[in-house]
């Protein structure tokens, strides 16, 4: 079942990549 385990890892992955860049900036900078 290599398929499944490589489609679970990509699913996590397309999700941070689908989101901008400025969801994760407020994340690294919470002064802000």
């Amino acid at each position: 079942h290599r398929s499944n385990s490589q489609q679970q890892e990509a699913m996590p992955t397309n999700m941070y990549a689908s989101r901008p860049p400025e969801v994760l900036l407020p994340l690294r900078n919470p002064h802000r």
